[in-house]
């Protein structure tokens, strides 16, 4: 087997589309790479070969660090081909992608490199105790919350909380009206919504460039759009959706403080749902929750919220750290626990 450098946009997303992962797979295909590329971040699309074979794609981008340092992220990846079920096969895959990692990170001054491969909880302690590597804190969600699209709108409407149908259909009745855009011109109100959601709820947002550079780039590949739920002339909530495979993600969005006895939000995720359904997808991603019976986490309330619309956890281990540099890997540990 050997590691080669990737250009083909097709052989990368069709070989990510065939593994069927459920939840996170868009983050290693071609047009999330060209996103992080136009956004100002270097990246590398490496391949393994058994032959003429491919068996494992890994995007890679590599983050700044201070003291101009930095580090390679592997979001929600390798992903490696299905069949590849030998501890030894996927050992030797990881072994191979780390030798052309650190052939490329001489020149990048990269303390070390992080990855989330999509495996299971044995595989992933396989992985980490025959390469040696350092369980690290993920980037991405560890649990994400599903739906599955299978069935009548009826059937789906079903499975949900009464309470959660009983929403839907009050926003109906309330007069609001979804929209759907991908001009990046709507990312001002994504934003400011974003913005307000996040002092709600103590979580982090990006900046607006980052918001609006993604919807310009994936919305070109048909990949991004924006649902806007209105009322009283005033735009309430917004989501930004992503399409990939055979999964629709909720990836951003944020809803507004006024008239929220109106229920915007979930007609917001309703028509998005219908819409995924429509274009045949088969899973419609709701993002990050919090534990189950943790109450008192951050994300308690968005997390009861996108557990009322019914489906299922889909959990990732999460993530391994390859250390390049164990001297400024510790300083950067010691670093990341004064910032807490």
């Amino acid at each position: 087997m050997e590691v080669k450098i990737l250009e083909d946009q097709n052989q990368i997303d069709e070989f990510i589309k065939a593994q069927r992962i459920k939840s996170g797979s868009f983050l290693q295909s071609y047009e999330w790479g060209e996103f992080q590329k136009h956004y100002g971040y270097k990246i590398w699309r490496l391949g393994i070969f058994d032959q003429a074979e491919l068996k494992a794609v890994a995007l890679v981008i590599k983050y700044p660090l201070p003291l101009g340092k930095s580090y390679f992220y592997c979001p929600k990846g390798p992903i490696l081909e299905g069949r590849e079920s030998r501890v030894e096969g996927r050992v030797e895959m990881f072994n191979l992608l780390f030798g052309k990692l650190k052939e490329i990170s001489k020149n990048e001054k990269v303390i070390f490199i992080k990855f989330e491969p999509p495996v299971s909880k044995k595989e992933f302690e396989e992985l980490k105790e025959n390469l040696a590597l350092k369980e690290a804190k993920a980037v991405q969600p560890q649990n994400n919350w599903l739906l599955d699209l299978d069935g009548t709108e009826e059937g789906i409407l079903a499975r949900m909380k009464q309470k959660t149908r009983y929403n839907i259909r009050l926003a109906q009745k309330k007069g609001v009206k979804i929209k759907v855009s991908d001009d990046s011109k709507q990312i001002d109100r994504l934003f400011a919504l974003a913005q307000e959601t996040a002092e709600r709820n103590d979580i982090k947002t990006h900046p607006k460039s980052y918001y609006l550079k993604m919807i310009e780039m994936l919305a070109r590949q048909k990949m991004a759009k924006l649902y806007q739920a209105e009322y009283n002339q005033k735009i309430l909530a917004v989501n930004l959706m992503l399409s990939f495979g055979d999964t629709a993600t909720y990836l951003h969005g944020g809803s507004s403080n006024e008239y929220r006895n109106v229920m915007a939000p979930y007609l917001l995720h309703w028509q998005a749902i219908l819409d995924a359904k429509k274009e045949g997808k088969k899973y419609y991603d709701f993002g990050g929750v919090a534990p189950e019976n943790e109450s008192n986490h951050k994300w308690a309330g968005i997390s009861r919220f996108k557990r009322s619309f019914g489906g299922f956890q889909v959990n990732s281990p999460g993530a391994l750290d390859m250390v390049i540099k164990p001297f400024w890997y510790k300083l950067y540990q010691i670093g990341r626990r004064f910032k807490k």
